[in-house]
């Protein structure tokens, strides 16, 4: 019954977003058409001063989608033939600017002729390198790669990366998680996420956005553990971190490193202390391998807190981007930058292949403008259940006789 549950909510949601996707692309191939779509581009830059700044967010760049969204996550990927018609798109249609370069237009200190649009990567992951720093480099233009330093230089897979693995095995092999002895709290953590969501994606977020980043590793290593996986297992190479050697590369051909804490830890889950060390021991990280600090930081999963905010200025960080999909404007807080989050189903029509209007329309914000889509909230204010925290018990005083 449980299995048979879990298909029909699978039907359900694949059925959804196929029925969304064509109203999308029949909605796109109209407006592109009619005009309507630059129209309205131009009509927002107006009504922003003439200053309006769209930043983009991708993970994963790889050779080929629909195989290598068989082994990770396919909500971070996009293919490389995809991602070049992106570019090129920006390239054409938009001011490509660096992350100052866009401070500057919103604070007036630079005038943009176009929108602006900012390039970013979260991450870290290798095949940053072996896909998109080609297509970057050949178009001339500049870009962002948000690094977990932790991860950067070693062959370690991320937790959502080794989680999603880990659950989708599971669900191939239909075992029921509640028959792996998994601790209570991590048995009802996992409960709770697969009560709210049928597919695995949703799953893993549900788990990010209620539990420290600690939680969720602990959960990938019981699943490992129980299902008899290494860490590595069935982890492909452009799935692993980037290399500093690699990162050196990319910055001496115009692509900026910037902060994305040190484990990929979700920061407003944390302690103020927790908070301090991970902003430290990632922009130290970046000084010591690529000979400067970090200027620029993305908070893991987009979520935020004025108190994250606080110890990244502190650090002497300029700005910090969410994933909240609204474009910027002037007046806009540089530690509450807004992003739009892309992947390879943006620009799939209702048969699965690539769509320029569509595309067109996701890039503009026209569905923002429309209200055809949801809003990201990234604020997620926790600091009250640290501040209500008892103290530690203060440790027994040793006898003197040792």
């Amino acid at each position: 019954m449980a299995s048979a549950a879990v298909a029909g909510g699978f039907f359900e949601a694949w059925a959804e977003r196929t029925a969304r996707r064509a109203a999308k692309a029949v909605a796109a191939r109209a407006l592109y058409h009619s005009g309507a779509r630059s129209l309205m581009a131009r009509l927002r830059r107006v009504s922003a001063g003439g200053a309006r700044v769209l930043i983009l967010s991708y993970h994963r760049v790889v050779g080929d989608f629909a195989e290598d969204a068989k082994t990770g996550l396919p909500s971070l990927m996009i293919g490389r033939d995809t991602f070049r018609r992106h570019v090129e798109h920006l390239a054409n249609e938009f001011e490509v600017l660096s992350l100052d370069g866009a401070l500057a237009v919103l604070a007036g200190r630079r005038k943009a002729q176009r929108d602006v649009a900012v390039l970013t990567f979260d991450d870290g992951y290798r095949d940053n390198f072996q896909h998109a720093y080609p297509i970057l480099r050949e178009a001339g233009v500049p870009a962002h790669v948000f690094l977990p330093t932790d991860y950067t230089g070693t062959a370690a897979a991320l937790p959502h990366d080794r989680l999603y693995r880990a659950l989708t095995l599971l669900e191939g092999r239909r075992v029921d998680p509640r028959t792996l002895g998994l601790t209570p709290d991590a048995a009802a953590a996992l409960d709770a996420a697969r009560a709210g969501a049928s597919e695995v994606p949703g799953q893993i977020e549900a788990l990010i956005a209620t539990h420290p980043t600690s939680t969720v590793t602990a959960l990938a290593e019981r699943l490992e553990r129980r299902l008899g996986l290494s860490p590595l297992d069935g982890i492909p190479d452009g799935a692993r971190p980037l290399t500093w050697d690699q990162c050196r590369e990319m910055a001496a051909h115009g692509v900026d490193f910037g902060g994305h804490t040190g484990g990929h830890t979700v920061l407003v889950h944390e302690s103020p202390a927790c908070i301090e060390r991970e902003v430290r021991r990632c922009k130290e990280a970046i000084a010591e391998h690529l000979g400067a600090p970090p200027r620029h930081f993305a908070y893991p999963n987009g979520y935020y807190h004025p108190g994250v905010a606080a110890a990244l200025a502190a650090h002497g960080f300029r700005s910090a981007v969410t994933t909240e999909d609204e474009p910027n404007e002037p007046g806009v807080d540089p530690f509450r930058l807004r992003r739009k989050v892309l992947w390879e189903e943006f620009s799939r029509g209702p048969f699965g292949r690539y769509s320029h209007p569509l595309t067109a329309c996701q890039l503009d914000d026209v569905f923002g403008m429309l209200a055809l889509r949801k809003a990201v909230p990234g604020l997620l204010d926790t600091r009250a259940k640290f501040e209500a925290a008892p103290a530690p018990a203060a440790a027994p005083a040793l006898k003197a006789a040792g």
